[in-house]
């Protein structure tokens, strides 16, 4: 945890996108090339608002990625046997709605995954909660 600590005091939002996604596809691949691992756990710190080419949930309705036509489109990543804890999924400038639909849209998009979700939380823990 200290060499976390360490690193991620330098870093900095430099990308105008976020790429959930694409980081859960990285993920799954990185935990697919080590099948051994008794525990896998993956810890996500972010607001959650996807916002790429293929699915923006800044910009389109949230509703609309919640009907289950749309979701079948979305491509999802090999998370199985993977817990999944997101912190710092905040909705500022947002509705509560609009976080509660967010939690749900990926409470429903782990559970395609085959990941094992653990936490949804606005605020930003600072480590893995033992669940």
């Amino acid at each position: 945890m200290r060499e976390w600590k360490s690193r991620s005091a330098k870093l900095k939002p430099t990308y105008s996108h976020t790429d959930i996604i694409g980081a859960l596809f990285l993920a799954g691949q990185l935990f697919a090339q080590n099948p051994n691992l008794v525990k896998k756990t993956l810890v996500v710190y972010s607001d959650m608002r996807q916002s790429s080419e293929e699915l923006n949930l800044e910009k389109k309705a949230l509703r609309y990625w919640l009907t289950t036509t749309s979701k079948r489109s979305l491509e999802m990543p090999d998370l199985v046997g993977v817990r999944v804890e997101i912190d710092g999924a905040d909705g500022a400038g947002k509705s509560i709605s609009y976080w509660v639909a967010l939690r749900q849209f990926w409470i429903d998009y782990l559970a395609a995954s085959k990941a094992n979700f653990s936490g949804f939380s606005a605020l930003r823990l600072g480590g893995v909660s033992e669940k």
